[in-house]
């Protein structure tokens, strides 16, 4: 009995580039991807192919330029902190989306955050016990 090939060996070299900038650069819809992959390379893949290419190709390069993006911006420590626990819930939430998330990377962001909303606790008390 043969298999149906995966969906996403469809994806040229040149294909998997491209699909990259359109998700991360130009954060368009999983919709406008597969028009954009049949105009420009002939070849269609599900919403799921997507997801997972999103998932496993695209999630860590969108946290790669975000990083880098609030690296560059010279801010105090509690905005830059505000900026990027809010970034890291809107990657946590599109991560979580996805149809085969990475748990590992999940399980990073959610520790992450826990991690930050334990910290304003203690800031918090201190703050209360020193008034």
């Amino acid at each position: 009995m043969s298999r149906k090939p995966r969906s996403d060996s469809k994806l040229t070299l040149d294909a998997r580039k491209a699909l990259r900038g359109w998700l991360v650069e130009e954060n368009i819809s999983y919709k406008e991807a597969n028009e954009r992959l049949e105009e420009n390379f002939g070849i269609t893949v599900s919403d799921g192919t997507l997801s997972k290419f999103y998932s496993e190709e695209c999630f860590a390069l969108r946290f790669q330029k975000s990083t880098e993006f609030a690296d560059s911006l010279d801010l105090p420590a509690e905005q830059f902190d505000g900026k990027m626990i809010k970034a890291l819930k809107q990657l946590a939430f599109e991560l979580s989306l996805s149809k085969e998330p990475n748990l590992g990377a999940l399980k990073t962001l959610f520790k992450l955050l826990g991690d930050s909303a334990k910290l304003q606790i203690a800031k918090d008390r201190v703050s209360l016990d020193a008034r």
